[in-house]
């Protein structure tokens, strides 16, 4: 160091010492600082601190001691141990006990100032040190970023609490190189970070930044007795670390850096950018046990990582070689782009793209997978972004075109394990919204993903938690989250039209469904708002009808014997309305509880023999075969109408003339749009009933019907219902009544109007697997025609059969022993018809062919 610079030294360092804001804090006078200063040969010591390749902080302490003892008594286990246990406690107060006393206070700041000035130095004027040093960002990198905000908070408490002097100081005090560690992370992170961010990746640089920084942070607010579990239970503290200073966004890239995180399908590009960097730096021990950090490849931190795994099993081994197989996958995606994950520069290097039709297999498969990641990258980025998030929810909202919100919700749907609750509230007011969508088949859709959300709403903790630690709950619970969306959709807004408020209703069956199927653990909470729905004295007729149908959602092992009772109860209360719907939906509920001893106990059986005496009028055959049904499981009740079976059976009537006389009824009024849909699926369970007594020629009609109602049906419930019921008749048909079902549904392909046509391929595709092969290859022959059609949607709707089929194929060698080598010929047929598809210049086609 020149004389100059050592002068410049010594009086930059002597004004920070005098500032008025810096004499205040330490109770001096700046006449009695300059004493100080001027004591001895401090000024010459310090000198030759800075001209030192690297800073010690016990040597900096050896030279501040004699200034110490004349501003504060010594602390009893000295002065490093005293500041390091200070520090510590201002970052964990849970895990530690209270060390600060005000007599030591002007001494423990006057030495981290001088130390912080001595590092800031060397940091300038030293070749930086990966291991050492931490590159923070500067304003100027970070302002644009968008957690700005945060990453100037973790400035600003980094500074006030002299985090970086605590680590220097315990990286000489403690057996443990934590800063190393956490600095090797950062420089791999910054390095990889800024390359991407160049390539046109939205890299956070301040999330990734303060994430890299703040990731091992929680190691020091282990307890002592905690010392043994340390790589487990550091996760937990650094979660905390970060609540409590208020940056839940980089604490949560933060606090989940774990190796196994990398099991979840979908990561941000700072979590995949943190995990990677976090696993290429690993300490090791020399034979004197002393620590050092080192920087590995990927693969030769493969086998440091899996050496120092505990309990080493072959099902540990395998989940650890399937999470770094996405390391590696990550790794050769940004090499692809020109990444140096050498770390020998931060600047990219350029790439030459390969055309795609110049590609062989294995670079296909490689150049999809990237797309994959890249996509995910994206999309991620969206989701962790209140801004794009927002801005990806009102684009839901204002979307017309049913196939693209189908997509939007499909990206909900996809990535919503991944989104924090406010982001999972906000897309559950979007989902509430589109249950009044026109289309069924989207409300549908929404229904079942609100009851995914509501079961996996409370955040799930998924790493080890200390020894008699709690986590603190959620501001809104999963189960106050579906009692709210229960009433918002039993009890909708008066601003709501009549038509939507039908909708809404028909969707609430769905939404148990969908709660009650996946309620983890105890299903009887989520069951218990449920139920206190039929406590309640409804006099909506509507709203008891949707009742009704929802009652048969619910899990009769969940219920106790008063439950069951009680919507028995209410159902038998509803035979007596004058709504068709509501009878026949009462008799629906009754017949399906009926079978079950824990109702028909106390007057239960009664009950239901009084509701079977009632008469209906315009019931039709619907009524008389719910029943039917019911008087099998009870018995006969006395009093009632003897012709109670559906059909009125004559002794004196030929049987197949009366089920065909049944059947022609039942044609003729489920076609009738003005008959309800309820009504039509009683109809279809009673032609399923019927179809052992049915001829040959009446089975045909039946199937035929069946396939009429999933081509024209207004409702989709009833599609559905019919679709299912055609399956189960196929079996009984001939092959040559089969074709001609086969050929008959094939035609609604070509129906026009998507909204209709768009059933079909669920059907028919599992249908068709019911054909003589001969048979088969025309059909398949037919959608190879219907594929070079001008309209997309007669495209998709085949694409979508084809798919069905090759889903289902392996079913088809059972039914037909054929030869294994037509088997597979007509296999790789199909499969080629999806790639047309694909190829397509359409892209509604080619989109339609990859789904």
């Amino acid at each position: 160091m020149e004389r100059k610079q050592a002068r410049d030294f010594y009086e930059a360092l002597a004004e920070r010492l005098t500032d008025r804001k810096f004499l205040k804090t330490v109770g001096m006078t700046k006449k009695e600082m300059q004493e100080f200063l001027r004591n001895g040969d401090w000024r010459n010591q310090i000198i030759q601190l800075a001209k030192a390749d690297r800073i010690c902080c016990k040597a900096v302490l050896t030279v501040c001691e004699k200034i110490l003892s004349m501003l504060s008594p010594m602390p009893e286990k000295g002065w490093l141990d005293y500041i390091f246990q200070h520090t510590l406690n201002q970052m964990f107060p849970e895990s530690t006990l209270p060390v600060s006393q005000r007599a030591f206070e002007p001494g423990r700041i006057f030495y981290l100032n001088v130390l912080r000035y001595l590092l800031k130095y060397e940091e300038r004027n030293r070749p930086f040190d990966p291991v050492t040093h931490i590159a923070f960002l500067t304003p100027k990198e970070f302002n644009e970023m968008e957690t700005s905000a945060e990453y100037e908070r973790l400035l600003q408490i980094f500074g006030d609490q002299h985090i970086y002097e605590f680590m220097r100081i315990a990286s000489e005090i403690t057996p443990f190189q934590t800063l190393a560690h956490i600095a090797g992370v950062h420089h791999v992170s910054m390095q990889i970070g800024k390359q991407l961010l160049r390539a046109g990746l939205p890299v956070d640089l301040a999330l990734l930044s303060g994430a890299a920084v703040g990731h091992d942070i929680g190691k020091f607010g282990c307890r002592p007795e905690e010392s043994g579990r340390i790589p487990y239970l550091h996760y937990y503290y650094t979660d905390r670390y970060f609540k409590k200073n208020h940056m839940p966004v980089i604490g949560h890239i933060a606090a989940n850096h774990s190796t196994w995180d990398l099991e979840l399908e979908n990561l941000s590009v700072e979590s995949l950018i943190l995990i990677y960097s976090d696993f290429r730096v690993k300490s090791v021990r020399d034979r004197n046990h002393r620590e050092s950090v080192l920087f590995y490849s990927l693969a030769d931190s493969f086998d440091v990582i899996l050496n120092k795994l505990d309990n080493v099993d072959d099902q540990k081994k395998y989940r650890y070689e399937k999470v770094y197989a996405k390391l590696r996958d990550f790794e050769d995606f940004m090499v692809g782009m020109g990444i140096r994950t050498d770390l020998s520069s931060d600047e990219g290097e350029k790439t030459a793209s390969k055309d795609a039709a110049l590609l062989g297999p294995e670079e296909v498969l490689q150049r999809l997978k990237h797309l994959a990641i890249q996509h995910n990258i994206m999309v991620m980025h969206k989701l962790n972004s209140e801004t794009g998030f927002g801005n990806l929810i009102e684009a839901a909202r204002s979307e017309k075109n049913w196939k693209n919100m189908r997509a939007y919700i499909n990206i909900i749907h996809e990535y919503f394990t991944y989104m924090t609750q406010k982001q999972k509230l906000k897309s559950m007011a979007l989902l509430y919204e589109l249950l009044m969508h026109r289309e069924g088949d989207i409300r549908r859709q929404c229904a079942d993903l609100m009851g995914n959300i509501i079961v996996n709403f409370d955040e799930e903790y998924r790493k080890e938690l200390p020894e008699g630690v709690r986590r603190e709950p959620d501001n809104i619970t999963s189960l106050e989250l579906w009692e709210k969306y229960l009433d918002l959709v039993v009890n909708p807004d008066h601003k709501v039209t009549d038509q939507h408020r039908r909708w809404l209703w028909y969707t609430l069956k769905l939404i148990i469904s969908s709660v009650l199927e996946r309620c983890k653990g105890d299903c009887r909470n989520y069951l218990d708002a449920v139920l206190s729905l039929y406590k309640a004295k409804e006099n909506n007729l509507t709203a008891a009808f949707v009742l009704l149908d929802a009652a048969l959602a619910l899990p009769l092992e969940f219920c106790t014997a008063e439950d069951k009772r009680m919507i028995l109860n209410y159902a038998v209360r509803m035979t007596e309305s004058n709504e068709i719907e509501v009878q026949i939906s009462a008799f629906r509920v009754i017949r399906s509880f009926s079978s079950d001893t824990d109702c028909l106990a106390e007057g239960g059986a009664a009950s239901i023999c009084n509701a079977l005496k009632i008469a209906v009028n315009e019931g039709g055959e619907g009524i008389d075969f719910l029943k039917h049904k019911i008087s099998e499981n009870i018995g006969p009740c006395e009093g009632m109408l003897s012709n109670h079976k559906a059909g009125l059976k004559n002794e004196n009537e030929n049987e197949h003339n009366q089920v065909a006389g049944i059947a022609s009824r039942i044609f003729l009024e489920n076609l009738k749009a003005a008959t309800p849909w309820v009504i039509k699926h009683v109809n279809i369970e009673l032609l399923l009933d019927q179809i052992q007594d049915a001829g040959e020629g009446l089975l045909l009609q039946i199937a035929a019907h069946f396939s009429n109602l999933i081509k024209v049906s207004e409702r989709v419930t009833v599609r559905h219902s019919a679709g299912s019921a055609l399956l189960t008749v196929i079996p009984h048909l001939n092959l040559t009544q089969r074709n001609e079902i086969a050929v008959e549904l094939s035609k609604g392909l070509e129906i026009g109007a998507y909204e209709f046509s768009k059933y079909i391929p669920e059907y028919l595709g599992q249908l068709a697997l019911y054909l003589h092969p001969f048979e088969l290859d025309e059909l398949i022959l037919d959608f190879k025609k219907l594929l070079w059609s001008n309209s997309d949607r007669v495209c998709s709707v085949t694409l979508d059969t084809i798919g069905v089929m090759l889903k289902n194929y392996p079913s088809y060698l059972e039914r037909f022993q054929e030869s294994e080598a037509s088997y597979q010929t007509r296999r790789e047929t199909m499969i080629g018809l999806l790639l047309k598809g694909l190829s397509d210049y359409r892209e509604a086609v080619s989109q339609e062919a990859f789904l």
